[in-house]
């Protein structure tokens, strides 16, 4: 299934709905992704992890340059509401070190 995004703002930043399968695949559109969260210079970026299905390597990797691209202009990312499987991933690679991640 393709990843597919929805972006939306509200008074506390910009939220960023991902639904699908977050993989190699999806490398380049997500890049787009980026591209268009880090132009619309929000306060806070929320990423709302709870359509996602699947989360490889690719995907995680994708979500640091999120981040690391957002921490240059000083903006927060949380990561929110991951699927169990896809928190269990989170955990495994110990991403409560770079990230705020709520349930």
């Amino acid at each position: 299934m393709a990843l597919t995004h929805t972006l939306t703002t509200d008074a506390r930043g910009l939220t960023v709905a991902l639904t699908g399968d977050f993989t190699f695949a999806e490398n380049g559109s997500f890049r787009r992704v980026v591209e268009d969260v880090t132009a619309a210079k929000p306060n806070a970026v929320f990423v709302d992890l709870s359509g996602l299905r699947l989360l490889d390597s690719a995907g995680l990797s994708m979500l640091v340059l999120l981040r690391d691209r957002l921490m240059k202009s000083g903006t927060h990312i949380t990561l929110c509401r991951p699927p169990s499987q896809i928190e269990r991933i989170l955990e495994v690679v110990d991403f409560k070190k770079l990230f705020t991640i709520l349930p």
